[in-house]
């Protein structure tokens, strides 16, 4: 059906990555409920203890010895005794990040602007760019360097990290499914790819990673022939995974039953993630990223996701 590029020729471009990057900047105003713009390592989630943030916690009793500086003096100044203000130790939220790099996501090849790569690389990119507009945390999940345990502050260094996974040779046949961890617990994940393997299979990887709490959300990056197969007449399909050959005398006769079987594949994906509290979205590669960004953002800051 299609001739196609190698996974990672061409794949990063300047042009490319400013784009995304601007559009995580317009989407940052998205944040996890409790965030405020710009919180550095700092911000108020999860990690409930005293500490150098700047969201009051509580008031308690001066104990001697500890430096008088933390002392609230006002709030002193209404009894006896001494009164600290605590603050709460807020750690910066860390985004997991996954994109398919098998073989079915190079159609159709680039430099066509509905490939289907280049929109999960923006999505991707630009997701990173919003998390860490508000000075977050960003992992990508198959990045065999161990630098990126902790957490990227930089989209240049999300970027390499994708090229990174993108060549790990140990991720060579599961390339179409999201590796198992490790997921920061209380995390967040972030799925892109065209997830046209067995539901079954890719709900058993997600389940994985939210095992351990991560909240998460899939974007399915299709391109509109995949959704409404427009082909006419005699048509030879050949499938970029395998061998596999299949010529089809008259597509029209098929292509009701094949919508209707994407539309339900689609839906499964959804409903499977679902059961676990995370978010499904799809984007159509001849549509404006930003709804598709925005909307999985969304489901990853809501309460309760």
């Amino acid at each position: 059906m299609a001739i196609l590029a190698k996974p990672t020729a061409g794949r990063f471009d300047a042009k490319m990555i400013a784009e995304a990057e601007a559009l995580g900047r317009a989407a940052a105003r998205i944040r996890p409920v409790g965030r405020r713009p710009r919180e550095a390592q700092t911000g108020a989630h999860g990690r409930r203890r005293a500490g150098p943030g700047s969201a009051f916690w509580q008031y308690r009793a001066y104990n001697p010895g500890e430096s008088i500086r933390n002392i609230d003096w006002r709030r002193s100044a209404r009894g006896d005794n001494a009164i600290v203000r605590e603050r709460e130790w807020e750690a910066a939220l860390t985004l997991d990040i996954w994109v398919d790099t098998s073989r079915s996501m190079d159609f159709p090849p680039a430099p066509d602007p509905t490939a289907k790569r280049r929109a999960a690389d923006m999505l991707a990119i630009a997701a990173a760019s919003a998390w860490l507009e508000n000075a977050e945390r960003v992992r990508v999940l198959d990045d065999p360097r161990p630098a990126n345990a902790s957490g990227l502050g930089k989209t240049g260094s999300v970027v390499a990290a994708l090229a990174r996974a993108a060549a790990n040779p140990g991720s060579i046949g599961q390339r179409d499914l999201p590796p198992t961890g490790p997921a920061p617990r209380q995390g967040f994940v972030l799925l892109v790819g065209d997830f046209l393997a067995p539901v079954s299979d890719f709900a058993e990887r997600a389940a994985t990673l939210a095992g351990r709490g991560a909240r998460g959300a899939a974007i399915q990056v299709l391109h509109p022939h995949e959704i409404e197969l427009p082909a006419k007449g005699r048509v030879e399909f050949a499938s970029v995974e395998a061998s596999e050959r299949h010529l089809l005398r008259n597509v029209e006769l098929g292509r009701d039953e094949y919508r209707q079987r994407m539309a339900d594949h689609s839906a499964a994906l959804g409903a499977a993630l679902g059961r676990f509290g995370w978010g499904f979205v799809q984007h159509r590669t001849d549509a404006p990223l930003t709804p598709a960004l925005t909307r999985a953002l969304a489901l990853l800051a809501a309460e309760g996701a």
